[in-house]
């Protein structure tokens, strides 16, 4: 590809694939960019799935994305894209963004120097969460890190930290299921929060950057034990892990002992990262989920 001006990249986040397919989420994204193409001249646009292989998956979620969308478009809509870009090595956001940034360059759609628009295409939820912690936490923000990454590939890319400014899809699953996953969430903001404590990345008084991500996981926890326990038949796997969330947030809202913060944050990750998949309503149970 030759290099060329482009006003702004559309960054495609990759969602987890059940059995080589897209899941709702997925197609969500998808269906949401096909909108955005129809409706917008992207002539100066790039737009890049991003998304490798993972779960052991034979397709990557970029080709996958990539292959839903192209099949939704007509060959003149497709054309009328400045560029379409494929990033297949991510297994992570982090990595989206960063992998991008080098193949724009190695394939000649950027330059060394360059400076572009970028703005991101993902869930709602998602979105929401990444610029939460990049206001809350700027030192734990993952946008920071995405540009700084960028930057050693020589590539500055500029981005608005408010969720308006790109393009959220709404979450497709409205089931109990669905807003406890939702819920579960946005526990995430206060995993961030100990895990800065703990890399001691944080200037200022803890207890002050502490106050806003404490408030948001009791407000959390209050909601999903309410939303539990408001079912005829509530789970009782979920109502025997809250209080052991419950429990982390409190020991870790009363010290800043590393030693003992470690600890809880292991405990608080494992737990997460269970129960993220347990709730996920994209749950694939042909495969060892929990692994």
């Amino acid at each position: 590809m030759k290099h060329r001006e482009f006003d702004e990249i559309i960054v495609v986040l990759g969602k987890r694939l059940n059995s080589g397919r897209l899941t709702a989420e997925g197609i969500s994204r998808v269906a949401s960019l096909a909108r955005f193409v129809t409706d917008t001249d992207c002539s100066r646009k790039v737009i890049a799935f991003c998304g490798g292989l993972t779960n052991g998956q034979t397709v990557s979620e970029a080709k996958a994305m990539y292959d839903v969308f192209t099949s939704q478009m007509t060959s003149h809509q497709i054309e009328s894209i400045g560029a379409i870009i494929l990033e297949e090595r991510s297994t992570n956001t982090i990595e989206n963004v960063s992998f991008l940034a080098k193949e724009m360059i190695e394939s000649g759609l950027a330059l060394i120097g360059d400076s572009i628009n970028v703005r991101f295409l993902s869930n709602d939820y998602h979105l929401d969460r990444m610029f939460t912690i990049q206001k809350l936490m700027p030192n734990q923000g993952l946008l920071k890190h995405l540009q700084l990454q960028c930057a050693e590939h020589g590539l500055q890319l500029n981005m608005d930290y408010q969720l308006a400014a790109h393009l959220p899809v709404p979450y497709p699953h409205q089931s109990i299921r669905g807003q406890l996953f939702l819920l579960l969430d946005e526990l995430t903001t206060y995993r961030v929060f100990l895990e800065g404590v703990c890399s001691q990345v944080f200037q200022g008084p803890i207890s002050d950057i502490r106050k806003r991500p404490l408030e948001l996981a009791q407000n959390t926890l209050t909601r999903m034990e309410t939303l539990v326990r408001s079912q005829a038949q509530p789970d009782v796997f979920l109502i025997d892990q809250l209080p052991i969330l419950q429990g982390v947030i409190r020991r870790t809202s009363q010290t800043e002992q590393l030693s003992l913060l470690t600890l809880e944050l292991s405990l608080l990750d494992t737990i997460l990262n269970y129960l993220n998949r347990y709730l996920d309503p994209e749950r694939d149970d042909t495969v060892k989920w929990w692994r």
